[in-house]
């Protein structure tokens, strides 16, 4: 009878507007009301059409931004699998395109409309994940898997995006996040700066030399995710590598524990007394094209990350300083510890240096 009397007289009580808010979550009739529109909108991002591909992508984050409080954590997870991922998934699939089978103007052009799309998308989750971070936070992993993903690409542009929406994340999320998520945070940056670890040795090491037989084998272990290669087919692969290495290792560089040890005979005269290497088929190794250049490249735009991610480091405990549990700060000295180690190892390594004068 109370109720009854206060919704005739307009009397509003707490628990009756809990009632009345309408929460969406992931089930059938939710989702067939949201997502014909929020797909569409995610489709017409990669529109070639300028406009077309702008106006869409701000209606869609307007759309999220807007009416995000009433999306449960299920309908949030739901958003970011079928609408805000396949956005990126189109990120992939256009840079296959714009580096394999595209003129250099077109190349051009197609990058510049990834870097700004990819860039405007990214800083519109993050902005997203942290004004619904109640809701959403349990994507954080995903996110990050996401950034990395970006930071990863041997595409200089991307991994630049990719890196400012990572500090971005930490420095926005940062006074909300609790210490866990900070251990998220850090352990995917420390990742990070493994996976783009340049190694330089790869650019005086010519590609390995293989008969047919161990290029089948080595294609199978690899099509069967097969742990590491036989000990037979190492061994082949092996026998079949062109003297040129003035280290054990033909693909490890130096480290902290194991310093470079003197060029073998052999390897001084393939290369580490002057001579420029021997790759496959007997031409001469080169960073100016072919697999040197190609090696080059990566190892430019990885160098360039690196220096990107220091910089990022800075920039997160300038502005977020206040809120780092002090196991975040120390994984930030860790993180550029590990870059100075690697590369003062470089730097120091002798040989290394005389080689790489070599292949300029």
């Amino acid at each position: 009878m109370s109720s009854m009397a206060e919704r005739r007289h307009g009397i509003s009580t707490p628990a009756a507007s809990t009632q009345l808010k309408l929460r969406f979550i992931d089930r059938d009739e939710h989702v067939y009301f949201w997502f014909p529109l929020l797909a569409g909108l995610s489709e017409l991002t990669f529109d070639p059409r300028q406009e077309i591909r702008h106006s869409a992508l701000e209606v869609l984050f307007d759309i999220l931004r807007f009416h995000g409080g009433s999306f449960a954590q299920s309908f949030w997870v739901r958003i970011f699998d079928s609408v805000l991922l396949p956005i990126f998934d189109h990120v992939r699939a256009e840079v296959t395109d714009t580096t394999t089978f595209t003129s250099e103007k077109r190349r051009q052009q197609e990058e510049q409309w990834l870097y700004e799309t990819c860039t405007r998308c990214l800083q519109h989750l993050v902005d997203l994940f942290v004004q619904f971070y109640d809701e959403a936070f349990t994507l954080l992993s995903r996110l990050l898997d996401l950034l990395r993903g970006f930071m990863n690409r041997s595409h200089q542009s991307l991994a630049a995006v990719g890196v400012a929406a990572f500090v971005r994340l930490a420095v926005k999320a940062g006074p909300i996040m609790n210490e866990t998520c900070w251990e998220e945070v850090i352990a995917a940056l420390l990742a990070i700066l493994e996976e783009t670890a340049p190694e330089a040795r790869d650019l005086i090491t010519p590609p390995p030399r293989l008969n047919p037989a161990v290029a089948a084998a080595v294609a199978t272990a690899v099509a069967t995710a097969a742990a590491p290669i036989s000990t037979s087919v190492s061994s082949a692969i092996s026998s079949e590598i062109t003297p040129a290495s003035g280290s054990g290792s033909p693909s490890g560089g130096p480290s902290a524990h194991h310093p470079p040890t003197a060029p073998s005979g052999a390897a001084m005269a393939n290369g580490g007394g002057g001579a420029a290497p021997v790759g496959a088929g007997g031409r001469t190794f080169t960073l100016r094209e072919g697999v040197g250049a190609r090696r080059l490249a990566k190892f430019r735009c990885q160098a360039a990350t690196q220096l990107l991610l220091v910089q990022g480091c800075s920039e997160i405990y300038a502005n977020a300083s206040q809120s780092l549990p002090p196991g975040a700060v120390r994984g930030l000295l860790d993180a550029l510890a590990f870059i100075h180690r690697h590369a003062h190892a470089a730097d120091m390594d002798m040989d290394l240096r005389r080689r790489l004068a070599v292949q300029q």
